[in-house]
């Protein structure tokens, strides 16, 4: 079957345009090579290189010179066009590849976006393991730093997820995979209505960050590690980020509670989990089915979400078998104090462990390599500062 006459115009033009690509380099390189100082650019032998894109390949020619002072190699032409000195793919098109790193079904969706660039999946997968992008703080980097007014709130949710990954160095001494603690750190300024939809709100101006351990493997996250991680990803997600009032917002862990102190800031308990302590106590297993089992429940709910933590305590100790659940909000009483404040809208980051946790490893026992889990962890993280759209 002929091709239509589009398809032919479109290979003449895509034809036309890498022979004129081939001929501006080879162009430039002979510019450089008549215009350059000969007593500090020593001409070196001609090279060929081939240049692969999206709409096919080509074979240019190009010269390498040896600077006369610091004996080093310099070639004009991948410095001009941006090019790698290792990879016949250009840099511009790698970092289209990276921006795949984070995607299920990643090497069919590069090889489908790439069009006529042939590209295996050992060249996708030889990339990325070459990549370690939370080492290059990637995560870090961000297109908008809102500047903070004295005094501003800003609020600091704290989680942890234990994802299992491989690590061959750290097998060779545990002999088994290695279950990594990941601390995730989300902060926002705040939350406005959704006008799309009246069930959800937006977090305002929210980034995300992390820290990475590993469990009876080396030291754990300490609560300074936390500290020095939350000034440092602050600063660099906002200005005037150190004459902020900070609300820390956890599931109750005790580090939490330090964490809080070290950092002068108001301590906020998440309510999903809070309420799941109470749950647990009045209607666990067969005990939902009991109406005053309900409705003791839902008292104790209304005292929590009120702040009353004398009222909550004295009725909690009214039943019997209590000491867990007395226990953990008697280490949260601050906590519980403070829903009542004004500006506690609840802690929201168990999202943000789906986003970049659970659902890199698709909320199963998925085990990935160490790097390959870090360098999708940190890609999403990014993507999350810069508001894409991780749904999509």
């Amino acid at each position: 079957m002929n091709n239509s006459k589009l398809e032919t115009t479109i290979a003449f033009i895509n034809e036309q345009g890498l022979s004129n690509l081939k001929k501006e380099i080879e162009d430039y390189d002979q510019t450089w090579f008549k215009t350059r100082d000969k007593t500090l650019w020593k001409k070196s032998t001609n090279r060929k290189r081939f240049l692969r894109t999206k709409e096919g390949t080509i074979l240019f020619s190009f010269r390498i010179y040896k600077n006369a002072e610091t004996k080093k190699w310099f070639a004009p032409v991948l410095e001009e066009f941006d090019l790698s000195s290792k990879s016949p793919i250009p840099n511009f098109i790698r970092k289209e590849i990276l921006n795949y790193i984070d995607t299920f079904g990643k090497y069919k969706a590069v090889k489908a976006a790439m069009n006529k660039l042939k590209i295996t999946n050992m060249t996708i997968s030889t990339y990325y393991r070459s990549l370690d992008l939370h080492q290059m703080e990637m995560e870090k980097a961000i297109k908008e730093k809102p500047k903070l007014q004295d005094g501003q709130l800003v609020y600091v949710f704290l989680d942890d997820a234990y994802p299992t990954v491989k690590n061959q160095d750290v097998k060779n001494i545990t002999n088994k995979k290695v279950q990594k603690q990941i601390r995730v750190i989300s902060f926002n300024l705040g939350k406005k209505e959704n006008l799309e939809s009246k069930k959800e709100s937006l977090l305002i101006s929210k980034r995300v960050g992390f820290i990475a351990g590993y469990v009876g493997f080396g030291p754990t996250i300490s609560v300074e590690d936390t500290v020095q991680s939350i000034k440092q990803y602050g600063n660099n997600f906002y200005e005037n980020f150190d004459n902020a009032q900070i609300i820390i917002g956890g599931d109750g862990d005790r580090s939490f509670k330090k964490i809080a102190k070290e950092l002068n800031a108001t301590l906020i308990l998440d309510k999903f989990h809070s309420v799941k302590y109470l749950k647990d106590f009045f209607i666990r297993g067969k005990q939902k089915y009991n109406p005053q089992n309900q409705a003791n429940l839902r008292h104790a709910k209304e005292l929590l979400y009120l702040g009353e933590f004398e009222s909550l305590m004295a009725f909690l100790k009214l039943f019997p078998n209590r000491s867990k659940v007395v226990k953990y909000f008697t280490n949260n009483s601050e906590a519980v104090v403070n829903n009542s404040l004004e500006y506690n809208f609840g802690v929201s980051v168990e999202s943000e462990v789906c986003r970049l946790v659970k659902a890199i490893l698709g909320f199963g026992s998925k085990a990935l390599s160490d790097l390959v889990f870090m360098n999708m962890m940190t890609m999403r993280a990014f993507k999350i500062n810069n508001e894409y759209d991780l749904s999509a």
